[in-house]
């Protein structure tokens, strides 16, 4: 039985412009970024500590003149500038060099989260042990068809921006129309089993992701504040109610247009022509779901 929903108007609706303009410097991030994943690591050995330099070092920290638990480590890596450490430590490192012996003053804050830190000044002997650089390609056409062609088509510097401004809007677009139809469908009431289900999808997930780093759910969910897992799920709600909501949009719509999912339009979606792999993995289910979705938002 599928709970009622009231759907807002969804034909014929004129985009607002502003809303879904994409503008030179959001493409140029966007290049900026993809140079980034493109980055090399130098070896640096003619010179100082640089900020964004990524480092490792040797360091024991002292408050008082006595050396304090957890304060020592060996071949630490470290980026300048990521704010990993306490405020003013990276910024002093800058400068050193390799073999270097350096002092670093500086003070913890008053909510460091160990009593016997809270506030204390301290001094951190430091080594420098390694030093290296990022170097991000170049915007030049042989970068785009050397690094970004087979990945994403683009033939040149000026493809790459048409194609990316282009993706942008019509992301933009999606958005806007996303928002237009929660904003103004009427939900009598949502389906408690399907939210819940969706909330075991993204806990699950999460899982997953922390055992592939190495850290364990708990670690995670103490990390981001939540007093345990019941916590995290609750947080996790809203997101998951708004994702079934436009499931229930999209399938109305799907059913009253009389549209179809075509073999061609899960080809098109999961971007493979042999969906058996895929529907072994992900379930009929959710394959045809997502497709009705991307049919009827098309």
């Amino acid at each position: 039985v599928k709970p009622e929903v009231k759907l807002g108007e969804y034909k014929g609706l004129k985009v607002d412009k502003v809303s879904t303009r994409v503008t030179q410097k959001e493409v140029d991030e966007e290049i900026d970024k993809e140079r980034e994943r493109n980055a090399r690591t130098i070896d640096v050995t003619d010179r100082a500590v640089q900020d964004k330099d990524q480092i490792t070092l040797d360091f024991e920290g002292f408050v008082d003149g006595v050396a304090f638990e957890g304060g020592k480590a060996s071949d630490y890596p470290l980026t300048i500038g990521s704010g990993a450490f306490i405020p003013g430590f990276e910024d002093q490192l800058i400068g050193a060099n390799i073999d270097e012996e350096k002092e670093i003053n500086v003070t913890f804050p008053e909510d460091y989260g160990q009593e016997a830190l809270n506030g204390k000044d301290a001094v951190f002997k430091t080594t420098i042990n390694y030093i290296a650089e990022s170097k991000t390609p170049e915007l030049t056409d042989a970068f785009v068809t050397e690094k970004l062609k087979d990945t994403y088509g683009y033939t040149s510097v000026a493809d790459m921006k048409a194609k990316l401004t282009e993706d942008m809007k019509s992301a933009n677009t999606e958005n806007y129309l996303y928002d237009y139809l929660m904003e103004n469908s009427e939900f009598k009431e949502l389906p408690k089993d399907a939210v819940e289900e969706q909330i075991d999808l993204r806990v699950q997930a999460t899982k997953l992701q922390m055992q592939y780093s190495g850290v364990s759910i708990d670690d995670y969910i103490e990390a981001y504040g939540f007093d345990d897992e019941d916590d995290f799920r609750e947080s996790l709600r809203e997101d998951c109610e708004d994702m079934i909501k436009m499931y229930m949009i999209c399938q109305m719509i799907y059913e009253k247009e009389g549209l179809e999912v075509t073999d061609e339009d899960l080809q098109g979606i999961f971007g493979t022509e042999d969906m058996s792999q895929m529907l072994e993995y992900y379930g009929e289910g959710y394959a045809n779901r997502v497709g009705m979705n991307n049919v009827a938002l098309d």
